[in-house]
């Protein structure tokens, strides 16, 4: 498992079996040389509500108290390191764009899950089956 890739957030609440698919994500990734770090994983519903603020004023997309599957353990944001020699995530000039999440959504899908790029949130990852809270 890519521990250092997986130790900016608390992995506890994270639905064990998706977790094994984010891990062999990573893996994948990185022997294909690119390496992304998980920047986000259980988000709190306080949190959730932050965020949906941020976003209907303009920030990044996210989704509101149990409306993401964040809440649930079933969902995570990657961050590409383009160079992992360097202390700290590097980011890339395409940073949080659709090309530099190219292999991570052809690796998830191969694995099962959903990338965001359907939705245009290229760092965001999920369990294939989660729909919302309510369903």
């Amino acid at each position: 498992m890519p521990k250092d890739q997986m130790d900016r957030v608390d992995l506890d609440a994270v639905y064990p079996p998706f977790l094994e698919r984010v891990a062999a994500l990573l893996a994948n990734c990185n022997a294909r040389g690119h390496r992304y770090v998980i920047t986000e994983a259980h988000r709190s519903y306080d949190r959730s509500a932050t965020l949906a603020r941020a976003y209907a004023a303009g920030g990044p997309r996210a989704s509101g108290p149990g409306k993401s599957n964040h809440n649930f353990g079933l969902g995570v944001d990657l961050v590409l390191d383009v160079d992992a020699v360097k202390p700290g995530v590097q980011l890339g000039p395409n940073a949080w764009k659709e090309g530099d999440y190219k292999v991570a959504c052809e690796e998830a899908l191969k694995l099962g899950l959903k990338c965001g790029a359907s939705y245009k949130d290229f760092p965001h990852f999920e369990w294939p089956t989660f729909i919302s809270a309510r369903d």
